[in-house]
C-alpha cells in the first residue's frame, strides 16, 4: 500500500515504528514546524499533532476515534 505524500519505504511488518505517518511538507512549512517547536519547547511530532487538535473540528476528531 502506498499513501500519497508519504516518503520513505514501506513499513516492514513488525517494525517498532509502524504507525508513524510521515508527509512531504514543503521547504518553508518544515521551516515553520521547526521554529514552532524549538520556541515551544516541543518536539516536531508534537508540533503537528497540536496544529491538527487546533484545527479539526469535533465531527472529523469523532470519525478519526479522537473523541472520548
Amino acid at each position: 500500500m502506498t499513501i500519497k505524500g508519504v516518503r520513505g519505504p514501506k513499513p516492514t511488518p513488525g517494525a517498532l515504528r509502524r504507525d508513524v505517518y510521515r508527509p512531504a511538507i514543503r521547504g518553508e512549512y518544515g521551516r515553520l514546524v521547526a521554529a514552532i517547536a524549538e520556541s515551544r519547547g516541543w518536539s516536531v511530532q508534537h508540533t503537528i499533532e497540536m496544529a491538527l487538535i487546533k484545527l479539526a473540528t469535533v465531527e472529523e476528531a469523532e470519525a478519526a476515534g479522537l473523541v472520548e
